[in-house]
């Protein structure tokens, strides 16, 4: 199975994949999976669900987690296989409330300078299921080796995913397992029988995002 554990869409205030955008480009892109991670939000999930009805691709639900020190944000933590939303807050409330979905937690985009990264990350590792050592979007390629580094050092499952804000970034990055299912992924990712393929996006992704927060541009 091929699956892009961290995508947006359009319920993300950033990006601009509409429902059925985020289906035909993972078909397109020969996904078997794509994960649903939009921030903060769970508004997504009915109408992408819909889209893919009849497809071949399989919707993990899930969510991009602002996590909050000091009402500041400190770091985000991908939920996936969820099934209610989680609210931001300190990181043991999101991380608890991840467990009692029976979801995955992951660090995402971990050593990205730009976005919001923890400071304990170490403290912060031995709690989650996973942590992120390939996003297409980080801004520098050494964010991404220095995230391979620690998971390996720390012995943490790696996964990888686009966190495509529009469709033509859907599939730049994913993790490939011998599951059949959204069932068994979820235990071949717990387990680290997934590997990871795939490259960094171009810098210019960013200006669709930027675009997207002022509305400007359409979603499509």
């Amino acid at each position: 199975m091929k699956a892009d554990l961290h995508v947006h869409s359009k319920y993300s205030k950033d990006a601009l994949t509409s429902p059925r955008s985020f289906v035909k480009s993972a078909q397109k892109k020969g996904l078997q999976a794509i994960a649903l991670t939009d921030h903060n939000t769970i508004k997504g999930w009915k109408p992408v669900l819909e889209a893919a009805r009849g497809s071949s691709v399989q919707v993990i639900l899930g969510a991009e987690i602002k996590v909050l020190e000091n009402q500041k944000t400190s770091g985000e933590i991908l939920g996936l296989f969820l099934n209610e939303a989680i609210a931001s807050g300190p990181v043991e409330m999101v991380l608890d409330a991840i467990k009692q979905q029976g979801g995955i937690a992951i660090i995402a985009h971990p050593f990205d300078g730009v976005r919001h990264s923890f400071k304990n990350l170490e403290t912060i590792a031995k709690k989650v299921d996973a942590i992120e050592v390939l996003n297409a979007r980080v801004f520098s390629e050494k964010a991404n080796q220095k995230a391979l580094a620690f998971a390996q050092k720390n012995e943490l499952v790696g996964t990888a995913g686009s966190d495509a804000h529009t469709p033509i970034e859907i599939g730049r990055a994913f993790v490939e397992s011998p599951a059949a299912n959204l069932e068994e992924l979820q235990k071949n990712i717990r387990k680290g029988k997934i590997v990871v393929k795939g490259k960094r996006s171009s810098v210019w992704v960013h200006v669709c995002s930027t675009l997207a927060k002022t509305r400007l541009l359409p979603s499509w």
